[in-house]
């Protein structure tokens, strides 16, 4: 494997942004013809005439996924992977389509590059652009209709797929020689989804946050629940409750996707409204966990007592207030993964001192219906709570909305107490 030192980045200037190379392969992917070469690669070419060879060892096994991919599905669009240039490493960017004459690969720095430079082979008079036109106008549309995603996280969501598969594989493998067992995989999954939850809660001087995470008991039990909690450099906390579809390990992936592309997006910089935004785009390209999902997410000001929230198909939070009066935020927007998102912008709610928030899954509100014995409605659960403060407020308000019966479905609670409070710990079950 090739040890790489330094990687410079083509297309830090706007002569290197138009850069890039295109060739024609054989079925077996041998370099036949050179329709353009701007990186000074085609003593390369001549050299290693495969264009696996022409990708650096750090990248060799994407070149190979993406030749894969191309011969699955005719077409691979937007793969980068670090090139061997004549002088240096290059990260570029390269789509590949099977044409008529062979195959097809464009490399350029970005995505967007990748359409500029389809559309000059276009105008080429190259013999051998002539007979596959169809083809390249074929991926100028494509470039020009894909989504724009962050690469970095692009990336570090394909790492985390594919280390997945990987232990999925392994114990696959491990169960094979042991008594069949059905339920080995759902309860794997289930072991992987919990130990993604956090195990200690930020906490504050003026803020105390307490969480719990329940087991639903019914029979289908489709959904799974999470939650997560931390803080950011600056100060501020990052509170995000969520819902996925399904019980097995898709579901236990998305959930990890969106929990990591938040996590990301938000020590990056971005707002709430924006780090919905684009992982929503992460949950559109996920085609091993295609479907959708819920989530609260905002960033808690201890300094200024303000709560700044985006909403994308999730039930929206509830905000408890001095003298017992409950209210339910503003709310709205599609659930992630929906191509026709319509995310609202973030909303700024200003919490009281003392107050108390909840950021809860929709299986605490489905409980409210076919009252059990002994139960009570949400909001009465967190006016109870305004008055008889307990050590844990989200076990506690759970307690009181189940009436001492386990859910139906899987439930999640992060409850944020305003002034002065104790440390508490999260609870699942």
């Amino acid at each position: 494997m090739t040890t790489i030192r330094e990687t410079t980045n083509i297309g830090e200037t706007p002569e290197e942004g138009r850069a890039g190379f295109a060739v024609l392969c054989d079925a077996q992917t041998i370099i036949r013809h050179v329709l353009c070469d701007d990186l000074g690669l085609y003593a390369r070419i001549e050299l290693r005439p495969s264009f696996v060879a022409l990708i650096d060892g750090e990248s060799t096994d994407k070149a190979r996924r993406f030749l894969g991919a191309i011969s699955t599905h005719g077409v691979a669009f937007d793969w980068w992977m670090n090139v061997m240039g004549p002088e240096r490493v290059m990260r570029m960017h390269f789509a590949g389509t099977t044409t008529s004459s062979g195959i097809l690969i464009v490399g350029a720095p970005s995505g967007p590059a990748l359409g500029l430079l389809c559309e000059e082979l276009l105008d080429s008079g190259d013999d051998a652009i002539r007979g596959i036109r169809s083809d390249v106008r074929a991926l100028v549309l494509q470039a020009k209709s894909a989504p724009t995603v962050d690469p970095d996280l692009d990336t570090e969501v394909r790492r985390l797929r594919e280390e997945l598969a990987e232990v999925r594989h392994e114990l696959v493998r491990r169960d094979a020689d042991l008594t069949p067992d059905p339920d080995f995989e759902q309860r794997a999954a289930e072991a992987f989804a919990l130990a993604l939850l956090p195990r200690d809660l930020p906490q504050h001087e003026r803020v105390v946050l307490s969480a719990v995470h329940l087991h639903g008991s019914g029979e289908r039990r489709e959904g799974r629940t999470w939650y997560d909690a931390f803080r950011l450099p600056e100060g501020r906390v990052a509170l995000a409750v969520g819902a996925v579809p399904g019980r097995g390990w898709r579901a236990a992936v998305m959930m990890s996707q969106v929990r990591a592309a938040i996590r990301t997006l938000v020590f990056e910089g971005h707002s709430p409204f924006s780090v919905l935004t684009r992982t929503s785009r992460v949950v559109q390209l996920s085609s091993e966990t295609a479907g959708t999902a819920t989530v609260v997410f905002g960033l808690l000001d201890p300094s200024t007592l303000t709560f700044a929230y985006s909403i994308a198909g999730h039930p929206p939070p509830m905000l408890g207030t001095p003298g017992g009066r409950v209210e339910v935020l503003s709310g709205g927007g599609w659930p992630l993964g929906v191509r026709s998102s319509d995310l609202r912008p973030a909303r700024v709610a200003s919490l009281p001192n003392p107050s108390l928030l909840v950021l809860y899954t929709a299986g605490l509100v489905a409980c409210d219906e076919g009252r059990r014995e002994g139960s009570v409605d949400l909001r009465a659960a967190i006016e109870t709570e305004l008055r008889q403060r307990s050590s844990n407020p989200a076990e506690a308000i759970c307690r009181r909305v189940l009436g001492g019966v386990p859910p139906r479905v899987d439930a999640s609670m992060l409850a944020v107490s305003i002034g002065p409070g104790h440390r508490v710990e999260a609870v699942a079950g």
